[in-house]
C-alpha cells in the first residue's frame, strides 16, 4: 500500500474542481483551479482490484481524507481505467445489443455492475462495465459527479497530436495509437521490466504496420526522462515526446507531468 498527498498552501475558500481516476489498483486525484493549475493532488495504492469489494473499502477511506482537504468543491469528475470496455462500429451500434457484446468479449461480471455506453471518436461507441457501488460511493461523499472512461477520452483528438500516446502507471500502461488519424488500438499492457514495455510497443507497432522510425510517441504518467525506462525506449523509439506541464509542484517528490494526463482529461470533457 502506498500513498501520498500533496496541497499548495491557499486559502480554504479557494474552489476546486477534483479530477479522479479509480485505475485497477490505484486512486489518483488532483484539485484544479478555475484555471486549471494544480492546487493538489492525492495518490493511493491498493493490491486490490477496482472490481472487488475490498477496493471499495479502501477507496472509501481514501475519498474521504480528500473531502476533508477541500472544503469548497465545485465540480467533480471520476474517470475510470479498466480493460473491461469494448468498442463497436457506430454501424453495428444498437443499445439492446451492447450487453450482448460486451459480454462476448470479457464474460459475465463476478460483481454486481452496470454497462454506460459512450461516443469514442466519430463512428466508434464504447460499453464500459463499472461498479453502481463504487458510483454511490462517490455520490454520497462528494454529491453528483460526471463519470467518464479513461480508454474514451485517450482515444480523442483533443488528449493529445501524437500518433501514439501512453500513460504509464506503476505495473501498467494505457496505449492508444492512430495511424493516418484514424483510431487502431487502445488498450492496457501490464509489465514488470522495461523489455516488457518495449517488446509490447514495438509488437503493437509490427502487427499495425506503423513505421517506428517516423512515428511521434509521446508519453506521461509515472515516467521521467532521468528513468532508465524513458532511456530505453529513447534509444528505439525515434521520436519520443515527454508530454508535461509547465508548472511545478515545489518541495514534492512528485513531479506535475506525472498528472498531465489528467489535466488534459478534464480539458477534454469540459
Amino acid at each position: 500500500m502506498k500513498r501520498d498527498l500533496y496541497r499548495k498552501a491557499t486559502d480554504d475558500s479557494t474552489r476546486v474542481d477534483l479530477v479522479i481516476e479509480l485505475s485497477n489498483t490505484e486512486l489518483t486525484c488532483v484539485a484544479l483551479d478555475a484555471n486549471n493549475a494544480i492546487q493538489g493532488y492525492s495518490f493511493f495504492s491498493t493490491s486490490f482490484s477496482l472490481m472487488e469489494d475490498d477496493f471499495h473499502a479502501s477507496m472509501e477511506n481514501e475519498l474521504l481524507k480528500i473531502k476533508r482537504e477541500y472544503q469548497n468543491i465545485s465540480n467533480v469528475k471520476l474517470f475510470l481505467d479498466n480493460n473491461r470496455i469494448s468498442f463497436i462500429p457506430e454501424k453495428y451500434h444498437q443499445s439492446a445489443d451492447a450487453p450482448q457484446h460486451f459480454t462476448l468479449q470479457h464474460g459475465k461480471s463476478p460483481q454486481p455492475s452496470l454497462l454506460r455506453e459512450t461516443n469514442i471518436i466519430d463512428e466508434v461507441f464504447g460499453v464500459f462495465e463499472y461498479s453502481q457501488q463504487l458510483e454511490a460511493l462517490v455520490i454520497e461523499i462528494f454529491g453528483p459527479c460526471a463519470l467518464f472512461h479513461s480508454y474514451a477520452v485517450q482515444a480523442t483528438s483533443a488528449f493529445n497530436k501524437e500518433a501514439v500516446s501512453i500513460i504509464f502507471h506503476k505495473h501498467y500502461f494505457n496505449i492508444c495509437i492512430k495511424k493516418e488519424k484514424q483510431l487502431q488500438i487502445v488498450r492496457s499492457f501490464a509489465f514488470e521490466t522495461e523489455a516488457d514495455v518495449l517488446y509490447h510497443i514495438l509488437n503493437s507497432f509490427q502487427i499495425l504496420d506503423i513505421n517506428v522510425e517516423n512515428t511521434a510517441v509521446g508519453v506521461c504518467g509515472a515516467i521521467d526522462e532521468s528513468s532508465s525506462l524513458y532511456k530505453t525506449l529513447n534509444d528505439f523509439l525515434f521520436d519520443l515526446r515527454l508530454l508535461k506541464t509547465d508548472e511545478e509542484l515545489s518541495g514534492d517528490e512528485i513531479p506535475a507531468h506525472y498528472f498531465y494526463h489528467l489535466l488534459q482529461f478534464n480539458k477534454c470533457v469540459s
